[in-house]
């Protein structure tokens, strides 16, 4: 096994350089779930998007959120399972009474902003 193909949360693209913490230090805690009623109408949306002072405190927010919010589907929930799919990333299934849910929690990053001109919004 070469060493670049083991994922143990180190790897170089997973932790920030010093210098780029400074220029990219806009972390938030994004919420990705299923909205709509009736199986036709359902669509996979980011439904809020929550700024953090830093890393870690987008970390615990999004781990607490995934722990307890409670999603719009299913409408009687019965249990939850959270997974950790990434350093930064959960995903919470939902089970309900008749059918099964689930939404993804991340603590991201936000790299770039862009204008109708496709003009970066962001200093640096």
């Amino acid at each position: 096994m070469r060493d670049d193909d083991h994922w143990d949360g180190t790897h170089p693209e997973d932790v920030l350089p010093a210098e780029d913490e400074s220029r990219f230090a806009e972390w938030q805690v994004l919420l990705e779930e299923t909205i709509g009623f009736g199986r036709d109408s359902y669509r996979w949306v980011l439904t809020r998007v929550l700024p953090c002072d830093d890393r870690d405190a987008a970390r615990r927010s999004a781990y607490k959120m995934a722990q307890e919010y409670r999603p719009e589907h299913p409408m009687s929930p019965r249990g939850r399972r959270v997974f950790q799919i990434g350093i930064d990333t959960w995903l919470v299934e939902v089970t309900g009474a008749t059918a099964d849910f689930h939404f993804r929690v991340s603590a991201a990053r936000l790299m770039d902003v862009r204008d109708k001109k496709g003009e970066s919004l962001l200093e640096g």
